[in-house]
């Protein structure tokens, strides 16, 4: 649909643009603005960009309920905290420490990552470090790929 600009003069007097549909003829063309008196345009107010196009932001949680236990989550700042690892979590404390600064992607996986490592600890399972990494990745791509499957 072809729209034409013109600018307007709002109530606090400051200019905007509105979109303004050129109108049709009998028989069903659009007709050029400059050829329609202007008590017959119409005016279409210039639409808010939807929720869905809008980029959205990378939302980080603070805590989560783990087999009925709170677990909060920090975010560090540095690596001396954690050594040479991205994350640590420690299932007494209730606490999930991860790197700050991560993409979330990967903020999310090593969350998901040491969640299974508590969920590990918490019944017992005595999952090995190869095994939580295996699980952890293997899940956090279903989830990517599935995104339905948790609605």
């Amino acid at each position: 649909m072809q729209r034409h600009h013109r600018v307007l003069e709002n109530a606090g007097g400051k200019n905007r643009a509105a979109r303004i549909d050129a109108p049709r003829s009998q028989a069903g063309v659009r007709v050029p603005l400059g050829n329609v008196p202007a008590s017959r345009r119409v005016q279409t107010p210039r639409k808010e960009k939807s929720t869905r196009s809008r980029k959205r932001e990378a939302v980080r949680i603070n805590s989560l309920r783990i087999l009925g236990h709170r677990v909060d989550i920090e975010r560090v700042d540095s690596t001396w905290a954690l050594g040479e690892k991205v994350g640590e979590s420690n299932a007494d404390g209730g606490l999930i420490r991860v790197l700050r600064g991560l993409e979330k992607s990967v903020d999310d996986a090593t969350v998901l990552h040491e969640a299974i490592h508590i969920i590990s600890d918490h019944l017992s399972l005595d999952l090995d470090e190869h095994e939580v990494s295996g699980l952890s990745q293997g899940l956090f791509a279903l989830f990517k790929d599935n995104p339905e499957f948790l609605r």
